[in-house]
């Protein structure tokens, strides 16, 4: 248990480093026409005017209480925000899951089978880019190509399978990869 509470006061103290080194939210979510009296009023109102370590206090005595606060950029409970977005990333994990197995053990069985062959090692070849390019990259590749070059699929958005098969082929790739591997040993 103790070690448990030292990482959850880790990870808040890292989560809140990082929220506080990405700038000030007045300037961030703020106009830029906005005069520095709106600043310090929505400073003053977030309680971003008091000292960091006062901030930090608050901000671990509201997470032990399993207060989150409040989105700035939607001015709604920030529990709520996220929890709003829970079914979107069940259905992206579990497309992208379904893929990686679909694809990956049977890749993993075909390159078995041919050990040695030249199918076996291009499989293998396929396998190790697809565990080295980074996803977030991946991603961004398939964005300039299928959306932007060629409008095959929608950018963003969800709601139909278009809008699902880039993220989803994106994260499934590591994980075909990681599959066909382990299938193959």
């Amino acid at each position: 248990m103790a070690q448990a509470a030292l990482a959850l006061l880790g990870v808040t103290s890292v989560a809140f480093l990082l929220v506080s080194l990405s700038g000030d939210p007045a300037f961030i979510l703020l106009t830029p026409e906005a005069g520095e009296a709106q600043r310090a009023a929505f400073r003053e109102m977030y309680g971003l005017d008091q000292p960091l370590a006062v901030q930090y206090a608050r901000y671990v005595a509201h997470v032990a209480r399993g207060d989150f606060g409040r989105s700035f950029a939607f001015e709604r409970p920030a529990l709520t925000v996220v929890l709003e977005r829970v079914p979107a990333t069940l259905e992206l994990a579990g497309a992208a899951v379904a893929l990686g197995i679909v694809f990956g053990v049977p890749a993993g069985m075909m390159a078995a089978r041919l050990e040695g062959m030249w199918l076996d090692r291009a499989v293998m070849a396929v396998v190790l880019v697809g565990q080295s390019v980074p996803t977030f990259w991946l991603g961004l590749l398939m964005i300039r190509v299928f959306a932007v070059d060629l409008h095959w699929l929608p950018v963003s958005g969800r709601g139909s399978w278009g809008q699902l098969v880039m993220p989803a082929v994106a994260l499934a790739l590591w994980l075909a990869a990681l599959l066909a591997r382990i299938t193959r040993s």
